[in-house]
């Protein structure tokens, strides 16, 4: 009989071994939830969470000494009083069970680090093999049957199956779902979907414009039309842009850019534009596809005022993946976009409104009266209907009290059709508001005005009410009867903190006409708890991420002339610097910080304290950003200045003379940073004492120089001190600590001594690869080292396989430019060359020195390494007179560079001498 034909495998042999990991992987966790509920003797989320809150600070201890972060504390003892195991990682079941049931930590540890770290994408047969023989065992101990694991080592992943598990592709950014009691208009929908598949088809045409007045619902027809196409017709992704402002729009195509892993910087460390970024995005979800496989990515461009502000973000390419979706008030657009003018309700829709959501049976005539005197407008609709219902008054009591108060509102608020029937209607629930509710109330609904409406967390609100969830529970049951906010709809999945509402941009518009008199005390109150959450996380060692209100921080200075809240922090800068450095977002801290700037020029004179803490600040972001030559330049007028006003040991001018030996280390003049930071370092010794964080950070910076002028020795010695105060301060974990061992390695790999740098480098490598993930650039730097020590050794087969493999994760964050890319290609053609592959080493050798060329200089060391080997490889070769010619020239630059008696030097003399013999 002829042989049954085997179906298609989709999945590549890696990426069946990959996923069989993933496999052992959940047999893992599921074994270490059942012990937990074995251990707990019951699997009732409100038991378990009674059973936590009796270790409470047990559980704020390890929180503290950063056993958990603040998102595992968060599950183990949530708001709403019902712990889910369910939700917990292996990391968190792993402490739970160590840390409460006695479990052997480091058996468990070891299987997680075996199946979470030891998998890359790229996992050969052998790897497999490893880590199937080290966890087989441990995992029949916890009780998984043989046979289990047995099936997952034969399995074979076919089709669509693998499909589905290997390249899940739901992504969602910031696309909320629509609000509960909208009404739906499926015509809308309908006519949407119609033409952005007439816009899809002709390659000369972009996006589909959704306008109308404020109000009549843009942005909640652009969520329903996703939530009905999600997976009907795209590809369960989307992606919706904020275009409030240039800076609203720069953050979301940022955080995209990051969730997909790319690097938003460029070679010399300073930022994309904003157009680049967008590009990068939209080659990243048209090329990361299956084979002919069209790919459909929904892009939501919302509250785009003009045309020009889109105009930013159309593909430069043809995009095929790319749909377009814009909510706009402005109704011109160029023939490119298809328009869809959004109106206030029909009569027809009107009607059916009202009748469903009135709860009081009303005559057709009452009805009719209502929707005419509201001019059918969808939002000033809602919050009658609303008023209505909670006061249980008839539609014509309604009517007789809007008429009274619309008199006011049409003399101040004809400016746009809508807003005086809505300010109106508002103006009636909210009197209603002031009369029946407390101050708490009023508090809130004032703070609400101002944040961000389309997203207001409930955890950013509990902030704001001393984390009472039963007062602000209350607070917002309030205000969603009035329709004053919309609280959406969550999963079950979805912690209280997390859950969402949201308030029309009309309503907030309302609620800040009318409270104009307590603007600034509004902002400062707002500020307050901004500030007092930073502080906390600073105090409790958490991320400085501003989880709740980040964006909301953004909306309100984006939106605020004055600067009000940006000049709450101007004594506070460094909480700004924590937050903003936390969020990879430098480049609008300068923008923000320049506006503090301008606003303190007003007042005080340029020699001013905070004035110069500013542009120190400025000249910080400069510095982080890669622009070191204009941080320079302003470090260097603030110490002047500094000099004057504060005298030569007040710890400001030490820490902008310590930043300014930091720009001129980072550009490549070591000598004369070095000399800086010998006086820094005598000052901060007589201030601080020898333990001082600070300080070690200028000895660490110190044996940095000394090391890269080839003084490894006296630089190992000072890096072993620091490390050894390191360690009683920081502790062993801490990035500031491995970083300092990830040098002494270096130092150690320098002098020779190759395998105890190795160790040093495999034990770093193991804890940030647990803290960091492992596509973080600091780990792929120590797996760069880590390759250097087995080259070294002579096992240059096993360093190429990991220089491709982090060369590989390199290109994909950092781009073909970067000196970081262009070290790693260095090596693997250093490798080629010493298994005799001169001619495949050369061809690498000359891309990298002409990439190294345009970054670096032709000064740089790194130029002067990559032509010395071009040299090397020549002279390999027979062409001794053109390797020659290279080393003269690369002899002559480190001269200059390094003195005579650098080793590098002595090797390129050395190189020249053997040219000679061959010579004769």
């Amino acid at each position: 009989s002829m042989m049954e034909e085997k179906p298609e495998l989709v999945a590549t042999e890696d990426e069946i071994r990959y996923y069989k990991c993933q496999k052992l992987r959940g047999k893992f966790d599921e074994k270490l939830q059942e012990k937990v509920f074995d251990e707990m003797q019951t699997e009732d989320p409100q038991e378990i969470y009674k059973f936590f809150e009796t270790k409470k600070k047990q559980i704020l201890k390890c929180r503290k000494n950063k056993s958990i972060n603040a998102d595992q504390f968060n599950l183990l003892l949530p708001s709403n009083g019902e712990t889910n195991v369910k939700l917990f990682d292996t990391s968190l079941l792993i402490f739970v069970l160590t840390e409460f049931f006695n479990s052997e930590h480091h058996i468990l540890q070891k299987i997680r680090n075996w199946l979470q770290h030891k998998t890359p994408p790229e996992l050969d047969e052998q790897q497999f093999n490893d880590i199937f023989d080290a966890v087989e065992k441990p995992l029949m101990d916890l009780g998984v049957p043989k046979e289990d694991l047995e099936r997952i080592k034969k399995m074979r992943v076919m089709d669509a199956e693998a499909k589905r598990l290997l390249k899940i592709k739901s992504f969602n950014y910031n696309c909320q779902p629509p609000v509960a009691n909208h009404h739906h208009r499926e015509a809308v929908i309908d006519n949407i979907h119609a033409a952005m598949l007439l816009q899809h088809a002709d390659d000369t045409k972009f996006g589909v414009v959704v306008s109308g007045l404020p109000g009549c619902g843009k942005s909640e027809a652009a969520k329903v039309y996703w939530k009905t196409f999600q997976k009907k017709y795209y590809e369960d992704a989307v992606c919706w842009v904020n275009c409030n402002d240039y800076m609203s729009m720069l953050k979301s195509f940022g955080d995209i850019a990051d969730r997909c892993g790319i690097n938003t910087k460029k070679p010399d460390g300073s930022y994309r534009k904003l157009e680049e970024i967008a590009d990068l995005v939209y080659r990243f979800f048209s090329t990361e596809q299956e084979e002919n496989i069209p790919r459909k990515i929904l892009f939501i461009f919302d509250n785009a005022d003009d045309q020009n502000d889109v105009g930013k973000f159309i593909p430069t390419a043809n995009y095929d993946a790319i749909h377009m979706l814009i909510t706009s008030q402005c109704q011109v657009w160029d023939p490119r976009f298809r328009v869809i003018k959004l109106d206030v309700f029909t009569v027809e829709e009107s009607q059916i409104f009202l009748q469903q959501n009135i709860k009081r049976d009303e005559t057709e005539s009452t009805t009719k009266q209502l929707y005419e005197m509201l001019g059918c407008h969808p939002l000033g609709m809602q919050q009658a209907v609303s008023y209505i219902n909670e006061h249980g008054i008839d539609i014509e009591t309604y009517i007789t009290e809007f008429k009274k108060r619309q008199k006011e509102y049409m003399s101040k608020e004809s400016d746009q059709i809508g807003k005086a029937t809505v300010y109106t209607t508002l103006s009636l629930a909210y009197e209603r508001i002031e009369n029946e509710g407390d101050s708490a109330i009023i508090q809130l609904i004032n703070i609400i005005a101002y944040l961000d409406g389309r997203d207001i967390k409930k955890g950013l609100l509990l902030k704001c009410v001393n984390e009472d969830v039963s007062t602000l529970n209350n607070i917002l049951h309030f205000l969603s009867k009035y329709s004053i906010i919309n609280i959406s709809l969550s999963n079950s999945n979805t912690s209280y903190a997390e859950q969402q509402l949201t308030c029309h941009s009309l309503t907030q518009a309302f609620l800040k006409v009318h409270q104009i008199d307590k603007h600034e005390e509004i902002i400062q109150r707002v500020g307050a708890v901004f500030i007092e959450d930073l502080k906390r996380c600073k105090n409790e060692n958490l991320k400085m991420d501003g989880y709740f209100w980040y964006q909301h921080f953004h909306h309100i200075c984006n939106g605020d002339q004055d600067s009000a809240l940006l000049m709450e922090f101007k004594e506070r800068q460094v909480l700004l610097i924590d937050l903003f450095k936390t969020n990879g977002d430098i480049q609008r801290l300068q923008f923000f910080i320049e506006q503090i700037l301008n606003n303190l020029l007003e007042k005080h004179d340029d020699d001013h304290h905070v004035v110069l803490q500013t542009q120190h600040n400025i000249a910080f972001c400069l510095q982080e950003t890669g622009k070191t030559k204009e941080a320079l330049e302003i470090y260097r007028k603030v110490e002047e200045k500094q000099l004057t006003t504060l005298g030569s040991d007040h710890q400001s001018v030490l820490t902008t003379q310590h930043n300014i030996a930091q720009c001129l280390q980072k550009n490549g003049k070591t000598k004369e940073a070095l000399e800086i930071y010998r006086q820094v370092e005598q000052k901060q010794l007589t201030t601080f004492g020898s333990d001082h964080p600070e300080l070690l950070t200028t000895q660490h910076n110190i044996a940095q120089c000394l090391q890269k002028n080839g003084k490894t020795k006296e630089a190992l010695e000072i890096y072993r001190q620091v490390e050894q105060k390191q360690l009683t301060t920081l502790g062993s974990d801490h990035q500031s600590v491995l970083t300092t061992q990830h040098n002494i390695a270096q130092c150690l790999q320098k002098n020779g001594k190759t395998k105890e740098a190795l160790q040093i480098y495999r034990k770093v490598e193991e804890k940030q690869l647990t803290t960091l993930g492992s596509d973080h650039q600091s780990v792929l730097t120590t797996q760069h080292n880590i390759a250097q020590c087995l080259q070294q050794t002579g096992k240059t087969k096993e360093a190429l396989e990991i220089y491709q493999r982090v060369e590989k994760k390199k290109l994909t964050t950092l781009g073909s430019d970067h000196p970081n890319v262009l070290k790693t290609q260095h090596c693997i053609a250093q490798c080629l060359q010493q298994t005799g592959h001169t001619k495949e080493a050369l061809e690498i050798y000359r891309k990298v020195e002409e990439k190294q060329l345009t970054t670096l200089g032709s000064d740089h060391q790194s130029v002067l390494t990559t032509q010395h080997n071009i040299a090397q490889c020549l002279q390999k070769n027979g062409k001794t007179k053109e390797a020659l010619e290279i080393y003269r020239q690369v002899e002559q630059k480190q001269l200059t560079t390094f003195g005579s008696d650098h080793p590098e030097l002595l090797t390129t003399q050395h190189n020249i001498a053997q040219c000679y013999k061959k010579k004769r």
